[in-house]
């Protein structure tokens, strides 16, 4: 998607909820004295849950929650935290942040949890299910049509008894400096020689007045958030985050951004702009004295000049799902999805679908023909998300060929990726 600048929303865009009091909900009469809370009460709750957060997911740095995820934790964030409590004591922890990510033909309004933890002493009680439930229970009180969380393999089990299936595709591409060397050469050749003129391009660390160059260039993909200057600048100050800017006499032409936190350590998870421009960045982090050192490149699945060129001088591709997703609102996300592709939430019945919560089945059918084809949530969200190459994907595509017309096939699978800087 080239949007013009300006065109979309920026992240503070969005409707803001109307204020709500930090809001006690008793967990379980097997569990006295456990409470959810959605909110802060006030400063010192704040202060407590962030110093006992620090203190569990960044022991040695504590207090770099705070910037590591700005966009959360800043004064007028639409984040809700959500906090299993005994007495004054936080003992599991999540949050929510609403967002909506502008498509080709309109928006996806969507959640995103993270900093999920519990308390390593209180583990083993539901506590994290119960901060999770509540997440979910926020965002479609919100109107937020799917939920998403990443995670790694050790709590799959974990996430699919909350009702989130895999969904998506991601991957990583894995660099060194003779593959970007012969990326940038056009060199298939295995031995060809890694040293390159560096003269002929100039790359530099960004300052702050590339930023406005490097939104530009993130405006232009076909998913993605636009975030303003306060959320700019802030990103650009989280902790290891390293950006570089490819410039010509015009301007800046390109850019890449690696590390960020404990998260990014290693990973590019985030470029734009000219193919060359980026394999000159990444090759500024590719030092000639340790040829072994190499770097992940994340990027969509969808072929992309960088990405082949890269695959192409012998970047070796690690697959992964893109993120455990779960419908919360089926109202938002039928309404996003008529916008999105036009004719699929018309011929959708969302059955069992009691207050707006998820459907056990979604069945599709074919007005003229009277065909239909039934669906789980799962199956749904991964028509809508996954690439049409994957086996997965192939088979819930081919069950409903018969019943959507090819005008609304053709539309899926939405270009939906989240990556860099989306992710904080």
């Amino acid at each position: 998607m080239n949007a013009p600048p300006g065109s979309l929303p920026t992240a503070c865009d969005l409707p803001s909820p109307a204020p709500r009091a930090q809001r006690p909900t008793p967990v379980d009469a097997a569990r006295p004295g456990l409470r959810v809370t959605t909110g802060f009460a006030n400063g010192a709750q704040r202060a407590t849950v962030l110093a006992w957060l620090g203190a569990g997911l960044r022991p040695d740095e504590p207090d770099c929650l705070l910037r590591e995820y700005p966009l959360l934790w800043q004064a007028g964030s639409r984040a809700t935290p959500v906090t299993v409590w005994s007495g004054a004591r936080p003992l599991s922890f999540c949050m929510l942040w609403p967002t909506r990510f502008e498509l080709a033909s309109g928006g996806l309004r969507s959640g995103l949890i993270s900093l999920v933890f519990t308390d390593p002493d209180a583990r083993g009680r539901g506590l994290a299910r119960d901060a999770i439930a509540a997440a979910f229970e926020r965002a479609r009180e919100e109107g937020l049509g799917v939920v998403l969380l990443w995670s790694d393999g050790e709590l799959s089990a974990f996430y699919a008894r909350q009702g989130f299936s895999r969904t998506g595709s991601e991957q990583l591409l894995a660099i060194d400096r003779a593959i970007v060397s012969r990326a940038i050469t056009g060199d298939p050749a295995p031995d060809a020689a890694p040293a390159i003129d560096s003269t002929a391009a100039s790359t530099s660390p960004a300052t702050p007045d590339d930023w406005d160059a490097i939104e530009a260039m993130r405006s232009r993909r076909a998913c993605g958030l636009r975030f303003g200057r306060a959320e700019r600048d802030a990103l650009a100050r989280v902790p290891g985050l390293e950006v570089r800017v490819a410039r010509e006499a015009g301007g800046v032409t390109a850019f890449a951004m690696q590390g960020r936190g404990e998260d990014f350590a290693g990973v590019v998870h985030e470029w734009g702009g000219d193919a060359t421009g980026v394999l000159r960045c990444l090759e500024a982090w590719l030092p000639e004295t340790r040829p072994e050192h190499g770097l992940l490149l994340l990027a969509p699945a969808a072929r992309q000049a960088l990405t082949w060129r890269l695959r192409s001088a012998g970047a070796r591709v690690i697959r992964h799902p893109l993120a455990w997703m779960r419908i919360a609102s089926t109202r938002a996300l039928a309404a996003d999805l008529e916008k999105l592709a036009p004719g699929l939430a018309a011929r959708a019945t969302w059955l069992d679908a009691k207050a707006d919560a998820p459907p056990a089945v979604v069945r599709l059918r074919d007005e003229i023909e009277g065909g239909e084809a039934e669906l789980t949530p799962p199956e749904l969200l991964d028509l809508l998300f996954t690439p049409a190459c994957e086996p997965a994907h192939a088979a819930v595509r081919a069950r409903v060929r018969a019943v959507l017309p090819a005008t609304v096939l053709d539309a899926l699978p939405l270009p939906f990726f989240v990556w860099g800087l989306e992710s904080i």
